[in-house]
Parts: structure tokens; sequence; C-alpha cells
């Protein structure tokens, strides 16, 4: 076993079969947070699967990090909900904090945004009332979770085909008859993330059951429009319009959405400014939109729909063959980062090579973002970046086939992984380049998924707020 309090220390706490407190040994990384690094473990007593958080090793010795690791623990344990995770231990190794959660086999709801775009109103309705449903549990024990976003729901689909959303992350949460964090200043902190944050919390004041309303509202809305009211620009202004302006009504925004004057009015209530004006908590919110939606409506919605909501590419395009010429390259060198002969990454690269001398166009994309999907999932992120440019690279070829080739599939992947590396700029350009391959090849399909990753980059980017090319080109 590793030095773990070394491996703490060093920031190499990274790897599979660490132990944890002699009772968690560590599986997959699961996610990396502001504060936490999140990581499949299993738990030796029992042999179960588990989600165990820990600070980043920079933050280990963070006295508000781990406080806040502390507040995560006190808040999971008070509430007792299906659509808030479980929180099962906390404790302390070599003196960083540790939060043990259920397992929770589902994608973030920010994913499935990203992958179908704006959502059907039943849907969605229905996803914000369960997750409304756990805030009550919530609020009913004096927590505010203070950082309501899609990217902290994850969304497992239960046996009869239901979505059942769960709240993660109460790292931000705050008891109501606990005073405020301030600086030395004596000003009060303002922690979570811009787009969602109520005006008062912006103003600096204290974070209330209304606070988590307005980001619930903030949620609803862009599910069903795609994006959030005020989003786009810096977090400066974004936070500014947030203040300032009024959103636009959601129905102006989603006309085709089938949006009901009621609901309108409901989402208008939730994002009012003062806080007064809003639902005075989630159970009242909850209450009026579960009325807004007929549960026949509701008990419409499919598994297999949600199944395909999760895919982010399609098998789109008519099969086509190339001449693989000059093309075919070896694929038989030592896999990056120790892969062996008959490893998954082998098959996938013989997948590729076999697609390439049979010259099927489709069949080389598919297996090009098979390869990099297995090199994801262990952690190459930037071998998979190399593999997708090679595909791209390939298919560039000025042939007749080439050019049916639905290459957008590649890129949208390549824009992702960009900007999973802080590369934003390459990653618009890239999602340009993608919504241009579409376009050739008149797939509507890819020409709408580059234009909703496109909205999702602009979040935050100045560079990005204004219009992107192909508006003023069209």
């Amino acid at each position: 076993m590793h030095d773990l309090e070394a491996s703490i220390r060093s920031g190499a706490l990274r790897r599979r079969g660490d132990l944890i407190d002699e009772s968690y040994r560590l599986g997959a990384l699961l996610g990396v947070g502001g504060m936490g690094v999140v990581y499949a473990a299993t738990q030796c007593s029992l042999g179960r699967t588990v989600a165990l958080k820990l600070p980043r090793p920079e933050l280990v010795s963070d006295r508000v990090a781990c406080e806040r690791f502390r507040t995560e623990a006190l808040a999971g344990s008070r509430i007792n909900h299906r659509n808030v995770a479980h929180v099962l231990d906390f404790g302390e190794v070599h003196g960083a904090p540790y939060l043990v959660m259920e397992y929770i086999a589902g994608p973030r709801l920010g994913d499935l945004v990203l992958a179908r775009g704006s959502l059907p109103v039943a849907f969605a309705t229905e996803l914000v009332v369960q997750i409304l449903a756990g805030l009550q549990d919530a609020h009913a024990n004096g927590i505010v979770h203070s950082d309501v976003k899609c990217d902290n729901i994850l969304v497992p689909v239960e046996r009869d085909g239901r979505a059942a959303p769960r709240l993660i992350d109460f790292g931000l949460a705050r008891f109501v008859d606990e005073p405020c964090a301030v600086y030395a200043d004596g000003k009060r902190s303002v922690a979570g993330t811009a787009e969602y944050l109520a005006p008062e919390l912006i103003r600096g004041e204290a974070p209330t059951f209304a606070s988590d309303v307005y980001a619930a509202g903030v949620l609803l809305y862009e599910l069903v429009a795609g994006a959030t009211p005020f989003a786009g620009g810096t977090r400066a202004q974004i936070m500014c319009r947030q203040l300032d302006d009024d959103p636009e009504p959601l129905s102006w925004r989603a006309p085709d959405r089938g949006v009901s004057p009621l609901l309108d009015t409901l989402v208008g209530r939730a994002l009012a400014k003062d806080p007064a004006d809003r639902f005075t908590d989630a159970a009242a919110f909850g209450a009026a939109l579960a009325r807004a939606t007929p549960d026949g409506e509701r008990a419409r919605l499919s598994h297999s729909w949600f199944a395909a909501g999760s895919m982010a590419f399609s098998a789109e395009g008519a099969t086509a063959s190339m001449s693989a010429d000059g093309m075919l390259r070896a694929r038989s060198s030592p896999v990056p980062g120790g892969g062996v002969a008959g490893s998954p990454f082998d098959v996938r690269r013989h997948a590729v090579g076999d697609a390439i001398l049979r010259g099927d166009v489709n069949a080389i994309v598919v297996a090009y973002l098979e390869l990099s999907c297995a090199l994801i999932d262990a952690h190459q992120s930037s071998t998979a970046i190399t593999e997708l440019e090679e595909g791209v690279e390939l298919l560039a070829a000025p042939s007749a086939a080439a050019r049916r080739a639905p290459v957008w599939r590649l890129l949208l992947s390549l824009a992702a992984l960009y900007d999973g590396q802080g590369d934003r700029a390459r990653a618009r350009a890239t999602t340009c380049a993608a919504r241009a391959q579409a376009v050739v090849v008149g797939s509507a399909v890819g020409r709408e998924r580059a234009e909703r990753l496109w909205t999702r980059l602009a979040r935050g980017d100045p560079a990005a707020y204004s219009p992107p090319p192909w508006y003023r080109a069209s």
C-alpha cells in the first residue's frame, strides 16, 4: 500500500487501491470539483461500492475547505429522502477529512442537457418536482443547500424506467440557525455558481430557503430553454444581470416547447428579485409545479426516451466506402500508459485498423469514438485527444466517401475534451468546425448538437458572449 499521508501531501492520491482509514479501498475517479475529489470505493467490511470524497490535495490544510466537509456530513446526516444522496460515513485520516456517500449510477443532469438540449416540459417539471421534494426535506431540517444546479444532480433510472434525480454536494449548505461566513473586512462571503445565485446572495445577504427556490427556478428554466436565463459573459456580467435585468419569460425563450401561461407565471415567481415575492420554500414551489403538470402527462415519459438522452452521439449517417490507400497506419504500437496486447485499448485499436481496411467511414468514426471512450475511462484524456485528432485528419481525405463521413461526431468529442483541459478557445473553434461539417453532410442532428455545445461553452466566457460566426454569416 502507498504511504497515504505522503500521497495526500504530494497531491498524488489518484491511484486505485489506496486504503482510506483501513476501511475503504479507492477505485475509479468519478469527478473533481472546486473543493473535493470523488472516487468510487469499496467498503471493505461489507464489500459494497460507495462514493468517497476527499479534499483536493492542495486544500488538505485549508480550514474553510475542511469545515465545508464537516458541514456537508452534518447536513447529509440529517436528511433522509429518496431524492438526496445519503451520507454513510465521515472521518479523518492523517488530518484530511473524508466523506462517504451512497454510490449513484447515473449521469449528471448537466450532461443530459448537453446531450439532449432542452427537455420536454413534462419531463423537466417532473425532475424539478422531485428535486424540490428533496429540498423540502432539507428545509424542514433547517438546511439551505445554497448550490442547487444541473451539475449537482445525478439522474439514475429506476427499474420501472422512471428517472429518479438525486441532489448531491451540500458543501456550501448552511444551517439557518448558524451565522454566515464573513471575510476579515467584515463583508459576507459569496459562494456558488453565478448563473444560479439569487440577487440577495450577490448582495452579500444570508442564504435562505427562498435562495434555493430561486436556484430551482433557474434549473427549470434551463431544462426547458436549454440555457439559464442570464447565461453568457464573465461571472461579474452574469451577476450584474441577475441584479438588474428581468428574465425573459420562459415561453418567449422556448416558444416551441408548449410552455403554458401557468408554468410561465410559476417560473417567473420563483425568479423574483425580492425573496418575499417568491415561494416561501421548496414545498410551496413543488406543490405549485405538481398542480401545473397533470399526472397523466408526466406518466407518459418512457425509459427509452431517457436512455436515448444519455447518449452524446447518435449513429446517424448512411454507410459509405472509401479507399484505404495511404491511410492505414500501424495500430500495434504499445499503448501509452501501460497497455498490453489483448487489452481493451488494443482491441479498440484493432477495430480502428479493421474499419480503415474495409474503407467504411461510419465504422471508422465509431471505432475512434469507442477507443477515445476507453481512454477517457482510464483517465488518459490526452491520449484520447491524440486519437481523435488522428481520426479527423484521416477522414480529411478529399474523396467523395470521406466528404460524407460524420466527422462532426469526432469534432464534438474533441471540443468537449479541449474544454475539459481548460482550452475554451480551442473548444469553441472545434465546435464551429463540427457545425460546419454537419451542414456539409446534411446532418441536422450534428448541427443542433454543435449549437447546443456552443451555448454551454459560452457560459462564463466573455469571448463567446457575442453571436457565433454562423449567425453572423447566415
